[in-house]
């Protein structure tokens, strides 16, 4: 796949955490659990095995495309 944003070639892969991935407006300081009225949401979520999603990254221009 070529990147959108350099058109250079990404390469495919997986962005992990140990338990949660969470999309927020605002960085959290101490939980990652989104309250019930935020507009945060779990992109993947695994408590015992660590949570991954799959997606290309450019090293060129350092982004990242996942879809979740």
């Amino acid at each position: 796949m070529k990147c959108p944003f350099c058109n250079n070639e990404m390469s495919q892969g997986y962005l992990q955490s140990g338990q949660i991935i969470l999309w927020t407006n605002k960085p959290h300081k101490i939980s990652l659990k989104p309250k019930n009225n935020s507009k945060d949401f779990i992109i993947a979520e695994n408590c015992l095995g660590g949570a991954n999603v799959n997606g290309m990254i450019c090293q060129k221009c350092r982004k990242i495309v996942i879809d979740y």
